[in-house]
């Protein structure tokens, strides 16, 4: 009974996320509407806390990481692989808590990576990593608009705390990206669906196969976890899944060359 309810929490909040509340009203039967406008006042509530969370982030670090943009809402030109428009996903910035609480998970020395943010949007990670002493911060969007926009953040990110100062932006394709040679933490906050995500599995194993080293994943929100899973150059070493019954499913993988 406890994972029925379990099962049905997380599909209400699923539902609240991708069709809103009016959405996800006209899709339960009338007797039961009183039940979700009450889960729907419990998830505005949470909502409008992180957005307070998130907007003080903003303001303290002078720049603009909120705000979720649709993939419509941008332009691309004729360069931009069609089927990564296709299968990518919208731009929403990792909540402000989760990154920190991952990366501990990880169980990694930071001072011995450099991150790479594969679709990394507006930068958000970028700046919560550089809190981190990470030999370099490196984003990699395909869009050409939200690569501007974190350009201009790096430009003017302000932190005290911070121990990396070495922050790159770059456009370019997630299948085709060429990961550093070095210790590489690789972040990804479900960027893309799983035809993307097997051709960026397929781009690791290459470049692992190639080039044997430490490399970790953490992959947040994990959707379609299993053209990782299948990669023979990684192995699991924590997870939270979606058949769990839990919300925001994550797994972090490292290479199974790393000491």
């Amino acid at each position: 009974m406890i994972r029925l309810l379990k099962r049905a929490q997380n599909t209400l909040h699923r539902s609240l996320e991708n069709h809103g509340a009016l959405g996800t009203l006209r899709l339960v039967p009338r007797a039961a509407k009183s039940a979700v406008l009450r889960r729907v006042r419990r998830f505005s509530s949470k909502a409008r806390e992180a957005g307070e969370i998130e907007a003080r982030f903003d303001r303290a670090a002078g720049v603009d990481t909120a705000a979720t943009i649709e993939l419509a809402q941008l332009q691309f030109d004729g360069q931009t692989d069609k089927e990564s428009i296709k299968h990518g996903l919208r731009y929403q910035a990792t909540p402000i808590e989760v990154f920190d609480a991952l990366l501990a998970r990880s169980g990694i020395d930071c001072s011995r990576y450099e991150l790479v943010d594969l679709g990394s949007g507006k930068g958000r990670v970028l700046f919560m990593a550089a809190m981190h002493p990470f030999r370099r911060i490196t984003g990699v969007e395909f869009s050409p608009e939200l690569t501007r926009i974190a350009q201009e953040n790096a430009g003017k990110f302000k932190a005290p705390r911070q121990a990396c100062h070495e922050i790159v932006t770059v456009c370019a394709d997630a299948t085709q990206y060429a990961f550093p040679n070095t210790a590489t933490v690789i972040y990804m906050y479900n960027p893309f669906t799983a035809p993307i995500m097997e051709r960026v599995a397929a781009n690791l194993e290459r470049s692992l196969r190639e080039n044997p080293r430490d490399v970790v994943v953490i992959y947040y929100n994990a959707r379609c976890p299993e053209p990782l899973d299948a990669c023979s150059r990684l192995r699991e070493v924590a997870s939270q899944r979606a058949q769990q019954g839990r919300d925001d499913p994550w797994v972090i993988y490292r290479s199974t060359t790393s000491n």
